[in-house]
């Protein structure tokens, strides 16, 4: 019998926090939508809503514009703030810095706006806190908050076409192109230098870059801010063929000597896959230049 009102009041208990929570998202949600449709009298503005509760408008309309597509890689001009009128993050148009982002892939702000809006056009966006960043406050950004984007799409390319871009780019025309997808081509060429194969032990100097750049700070200055496509580089060492790394370095350094340069290109098939790894989204396809310096 204790064991039965033991459980029941634990059931009760239960359903007493889903009410309180439930009442508290509705709350929320309340508050968020009393200030957007004051905001918008205020502006006197006029945007559509979407099912999911998000408010926008296009303001400058291109209905030849490429429609995006899951994966595809967008460029774009961007200003993210407060209903307040607060900058939280931007881009900065002047300088040519777009923001690259891999369409649809994984969770993002992004997501949704970029869903109604096509390459060329520009529009705002207004995103209730649950579509948003929900309870996190940092940087200026209080808990809750309703955010505005204003977005101009300048771009989309697809992983072939980032693909096509880097091989133009880096004077690639005249690569091999493997059974895989890997291309690659050498700069330096060494006929006498170690040929490395599966299992022998490397060194080598690497430069790794996306098909689009990002603000990020300049290695070894620790301060420096720098607008660049470069992901990684430095000196590499370890065993070739052992799974050790991604499979299209590993195919392209076993098409290498020692005393060789070569420039390759991934796709993300053989890279990081749909997952990506750090800085690296996921469908992203991968630039190398490498310097095989030591094999054994």
């Amino acid at each position: 019998m204790k064991f039965k009102l033991f459980a029941f009041f634990g059931f009760c208990v239960i359903l007493s926090l889903n009410s309180c929570l439930s009442n508290e998202a509705e709350k929320i949600s309340a508050n968020n939508e009393a200030e957007i449709q004051n905001y918008l009298k205020f502006k006197n503005l006029s945007p559509q809503k979407t099912p999911e509760g998000m408010y926008y408008s296009i303001t400058a309309s291109k209905p030849s514009g490429k429609v995006l597509q899951p994966s595809d890689l967008v460029k774009m001009y961007y200003k993210m703030s407060l209903l307040s009128g607060t900058v939280l993050d931007s881009t900065n148009k002047g300088k040519n810095q777009s923001k690259g982002f891999m369409y649809n892939v994984g969770n993002s702000i992004f997501n949704l706006p970029l869903g109604m809006i096509k390459v060329g056009e520009k529009g705002y966006f207004i995103l209730p806190a649950n579509l948003a960043f929900q309870g996190t406050s940092i940087d200026g950004l209080p808990a809750y908050s309703v955010i505005r984007l204003d977005i101009e799409v300048e771009s989309a390319l697809s992983e072939q076409q980032q693909i096509d871009s880097m091989v133009v780019k880096n004077n690639m025309s005249d690569a091999v192109k493997t059974s895989s997808g890997l291309i690659f081509k050498k700069l330096v060429v060494n006929p006498t230098g170690t040929e490395l194969k599966a299992g022998m032990t490397f060194s080598a100097t690497y430069l790794g870059r996306l098909a689009f750049s990002y603000l990020q700070r300049e290695s070894g200055t620790g301060s420096a801010i720098i607008y660049d496509s470069k992901f990684d580089s430095g000196i590499l060492t370890g065993a070739s063929g052992t799974g050790n790394f991604i499979k299209g370095f590993d195919e392209a350094l076993q098409k290498m000597r020692v005393g060789e340069k070569a420039q390759f290109i991934i796709p993300s098939a053989n890279g990081y896959g749909t997952n990506g790894s750090g800085t690296i989204p996921g469908y992203a396809p991968l630039y190398f230049e490498v310097t095989l310096t030591a094999a054994q």
